[in-house]
């Protein structure tokens, strides 16, 4: 009850600060897409940033976490305990590439892996797995640069594509 307690919160947390971002109508949450063999890849959140979609997984693990493109599994250290996970690198661009296969190539797609801000990380991890707070700092960032949320994507066709192929 704790972790789902824990996790809730984290998850609350992020999305208001994500709405008040962005604003409501422009994320789509909780996708589930068919991949193969009757198995389904769920996204955390999707949403327009300039020319880009961005796919965002939120992942609850504090602690440190040691993990690299090339490893099976990923380890996270917390208060003495040990957890291994498998690598979510693997499972962000199967849903990069089911999400592009649903909307076709012309927008870039980029997925990120964001931990929790109490997470601290290995060396070796990429750009895309990121804390929290540093995943709003480069959106921030982006929207101040021009290249942030307010592009040039037909973004309500692309949402209402999303939209009709969510499994209920």
């Amino acid at each position: 009850m704790l972790f789902f307690d824990r996790w809730r919160g984290y998850r609350a947390r992020f999305d208001r600060r994500l709405r008040a971002l962005l604003g409501r109508e422009r994320i789509v949450r909780d996708v589930s897409l068919h991949e193969v063999d009757d198995e389904y890849l769920h996204i955390d959140y999707v949403f327009p940033a300039g020319r880009r979609i961005l796919l965002v997984d939120l992942i609850d693990y504090r602690g440190h976490v040691f993990g690299a493109e090339t490893l099976r599994q990923w380890t996270v250290l917390d208060r003495g305990r040990r957890r291994v996970f498998d690598n979510p690198l693997m499972a962000a661009h199967n849903k990069r590439e089911a999400l592009r296969n649903l909307l076709g190539e012309a927008p870039l797609y980029e997925s990120y892996l964001v931990f929790p801000d109490e997470t601290t990380f290995g060396r070796d991890l990429p750009d895309n797995v990121i804390c929290a707070s540093c995943f709003f700092q480069k959106l921030e960032s982006a929207r101040a640069d021009g290249s942030g949320p307010d592009g040039a994507l037909p973004w309500d066709e692309l949402a209402k594509k999303i939209e009709d192929n969510r499994l209920l």
